[in-house]
C-alpha cells in the first residue's frame, strides 16, 4: 500500500509545484482534481478515488480533492453535496496526509494575474471569494498541517509526508 497525500488550498499557493516535486523525486502518481463529472454522487466519486489509491502499491498525490469541492462547488456550480466528516475519518484512519496550502491574497492575486488566462477562475472578485472560503476552511480544521511557500520549506513538507501517525 502506498502513501496518499492530498494538497488543498487556493490557487497560486504552491500545491502543483509540490505535487510535481513528489512526482519527480519520490515517484508519486499525480492526480489533478478539477470539476467533477456532472451527475455523479460526489461522496462516491471522491471515496472511490481514495479507495483505489489506498489499495494500489503506488504513492499518490492529489492536487485538490474533497475540500476543494466544499469551496468551489457552492461558488462555481451552486452545489457542494458532500460532507467533510467521512473523508476526515478516512484521512485519520488511513494515515492520509492532508495539507492545507495558503498564502496572502496579495501574493495570490499577483500570481493569478500573471497566469489567469490558464486558470479556471477568470474574475478577480471570484478569486477573492474563493480565497476567503479557503481561509474559513482553514479555521474550521485547525488540526490540519499548513504550508506557506513564503516561509516554509519542502523539508518541512517532506517531514509531514513521511510522518506516521499510527
Amino acid at each position: 500500500m502506498g502513501n496518499i497525500v492530498i494538497l488543498e488550498g487556493p490557487d497560486a499557493c504552491g500545491k502543483t509545484m509540490f505535487a510535481n516535486y513528489l512526482v519527480s523525486n519520490c515517484r508519486y502518481y499525480y492526480h489533478h482534481e478539477g470539476v467533477p463529472p456532472a451527475g455523479v454522487c460526489l461522496s462516491e466519486y471522491y471515496g472511490n478515488q481514495l479507495l483505489a489509491a489506498k489499495y494500489s502499491n503506488v504513492n499518490h498525490v492529489f492536487d485538490r480533492h474533497f475540500l476543494g469541492q466544499l469551496v468551489y462547488g457552492p461558488i462555481h456550480r451552486n452545489d457542494a453535496e458532500i460532507k467533510a466528516a467521512p473523508f476526515m475519518w478516512l484521512v485519520y484512519t488511513w494515515d492520509i496526509k492532508l495539507i492545507l496550502f495558503n498564502t496572502d491574497f496579495e501574493t495570490q492575486l499577483k500570481i493569478w494575474k500573471e497566469r489567469h488566462h490558464n486558470e479556471h477562475i477568470k474574475k478577480e472578485e471570484i478569486l477573492f471569494e474563493c480565497y476567503n472560503a479557503w481561509v474559513e476552511m482553514a479555521e474550521k480544521y485547525p488540526f490540519l498541517p499548513r504550508f506557506d511557500y513564503r516561509k516554509d520549506s519542502y523539508h518541512y513538507l517532506m517531514n509531514i509526508v513521511n510522518e506516521r501517525r499510527h
